[in-house]
């Protein structure tokens, strides 16, 4: 059985990759509340669909596997399993789509997304950037909403950062508390916007604003492009569930990158 990739390449049919793939929504799940039977049920998927493409005799698209998937997860009462599931596949089509606007290659570490563990990427990335003392300044702040373990939550800033030119000044909208500024800490200068009164993450090129989208826009936007020029800056929307303010980011940023998982 054959499975068209998404360059066209062909693949052989790997029921394994399948149940990985499964175990890696539950494991995320997992991290939050109970599960079930997590290896029971993603080898019951992997099997049911191997057997089901195994009667098509036709090569079947990784992303009809993919669909298939969030199907049978949601047939079986795994709904928040599935919702993870979409969630993964979201963000590596983002990374994919962003990084083949600039024509680059996908970092490897990010690549494979059947067996890539991207939070472990992070953390080991990450957490060795950030002095001990700052960490718990930060994660110990009253009404401070991240677990130990937030530093899963920035897998896509890697490949931006290395998307990204150095001599660029990053503007990140709704960067919360910010552990991802460590990412950008060789760029120009890294300004965060969010509405959030907390300590902040902040390497030495940081710079943090406590505002609206819509103020930041209105009333500091125009003195930067004045000073370096639009071209200089490039925008991150991210988390934003206010989609009009999105929409205004869109619009005042031509190097702009927007998600909301």
């Amino acid at each position: 059985m054959v499975v068209i990739k998404r360059d066209g390449r062909e693949a052989d049919f790997d029921k394994g990759k399948i149940a990985n793939a499964i175990l890696k929504a539950f494991t995320e799940v997992e991290k939050l509340s109970a599960v079930g039977d997590k290896n029971e049920v993603s080898k019951k998927i992997s099997t049911r669909l191997y057997n089901r493409y195994q009667r098509r005799n036709r090569a079947i698209s990784v992303e009809e596997i993919q669909d298939d998937v969030e199907t049978e997860l949601m047939k079986d009462g795994e709904f928040v399993v599935a919702k993870a599931y979409i969630k993964y596949r979201y963000e590596h089509e983002l990374l994919r789509n962003a990084c083949n606007l600039q024509r680059l290659p996908i970092p490897n570490d990010l690549a494979d997304e059947n067996g890539t563990d991207k939070y472990n990427i992070c953390l080991r990335t990450l957490r060795p950037l950030i002095t001990d003392d700052e960490y718990k300044a930060i994660m110990t702040q009253y009404m401070c909403e991240l677990e130990s373990d937030f530093l899963g939550f920035i897998d896509i800033y890697k490949p931006l950062s290395e998307l990204i030119p150095k001599e660029k000044t990053i503007i990140d909208f709704g960067c919360y508390l910010a552990a991802q500024s460590y990412f950008f800490a060789k760029h120009k200068c890294y300004i965060g916007v969010d509405v959030v009164d907390m300590k902040r993450f902040t390497p030495p090129n940081a710079v943090h604003y406590i505002s609206s989208i819509q103020n930041f826009i209105a009333n500091e936007v125009p003195k930067l492009f004045q000073k370096h020029g639009e071209g200089h800056y490039c925008a991150i929307c991210s988390y934003v569930p206010d989609f009009k303010a999105t929409e205004l980011v869109r619009q005042t940023f031509s190097n702009v990158f927007c998600y909301y998982p």
